[in-house]
């Protein structure tokens, strides 16, 4: 799967989006596959989102819908039978960065560039700062309160003043898979300074976010081929092991990996975009001009 926008060193645009959905569909009914690959065409992975498409989903509403649809989507490509496998060249940062950890597998070129840089949005940003309203709380502050609970401002202002400095926490619900990756404080470290390491340093303190820094085409076929020479009855096992292991964080029923890996995106303890307000998201002229 190669992630392709030239003119924003392959930014996901609407229309990539709706693609995306359609992809990890397929690859759901896809019997005979091993191994899932995404990649990014023109020496680059991917810089987030368009943000041609984001400024126009500057409403809470809208905000809200693009978090859930780009969550429930990204859960369910972690949750393929396949395995994953990001091939970083270039730069891999924001929702580029929420991709590559959305992936069971990540290999970095040595001169690739990695980084959850939402904190270090600057201004009125398209996905950040939208409240359900703000009311006193009896002694003469002013309480917001947020209409989703993963914004985040530097400090608190009232409602009518922008800060000239704002960051946001990811909004493709890939936090909990980055601090599960690198451990805790490595990531919370990451978040709250907007990190970005070069592919040569991920080895030591990216650890745990390179399974593979490599310099050569070479040895990044040498990788694919390890893990291609078993059979696909045995890496979907490992696969199911891999989505076991994820059960303390996301309250997944052992059950649903086993009899049946499809069930996993209908569990009840996950929360799905109700479909009224998916389709309307979809079929947003707006979203799809891109």
């Amino acid at each position: 799967m190669v992630l392709t926008n030239a003119s924003g060193r392959n930014a996901m645009t609407g229309r990539m989006f709706l693609d995306l959905e359609r992809i990890v569909q397929e690859l759901g009914a896809w019997p005979a596959g091993k191994l899932v690959i995404v990649s990014g065409a023109n020496g680059q992975f991917c810089s987030g989102g368009d943000l041609r498409i984001m400024k126009r989903l500057c409403d809470p509403h809208s905000g809200y819908t693009m978090h859930r649809f780009m969550s429930d989507l990204l859960r369910k490509f972690r949750r393929l039978p396949q395995l994953s496998l990001a091939k970083v060249e270039g730069w891999a940062i924001g929702g580029g960065a929420e991709l590559t950890c959305t992936c069971d597998l990540r290999a970095f070129h040595v001169n690739s560039r990695f980084g959850y840089v939402q904190s270090k949005v600057s201004g009125w940003s398209f996905s950040v700062l939208w409240f359900a309203g703000a009311s006193g709380n009896g002694r003469g502050k002013e309480r917001l309160r947020p209409l989703v609970g993963y914004f985040l401002t530097i400090r608190p202002r009232p409602f009518r003043q922008a800060p000239p400095t704002i960051g946001v926490t990811p909004g493709w619900g890939t936090a909990l898979d980055f601090f599960r990756i690198v451990g805790r404080a490595r990531a919370t470290e990451m978040l709250a300074m907007g990190t970005v390491l070069k592919g040569a340093e991920l080895a030591g303190k990216g650890r745990g976010l390179a399974n593979l820094v490599y310099s050569s085409e070479a040895e990044f076929e040498e990788y694919v081929n390890k893990l291609l020479v078993n059979n696909v009855t045995l890496l979907r096992s490992i696969k199911k092991l891999a989505l076991v292991h994820d059960l303390n964080d996301n309250n997944i029923n052992i059950n649903n990996i086993y009899n049946n890996n499809n069930n996993i995106n209908n569990n009840n303890n996950v929360e799905n975009m109700d479909l009224e307000g998916k389709k309307s998201f979809l079929d947003r002229e707006v979203f799809c001009e891109n």
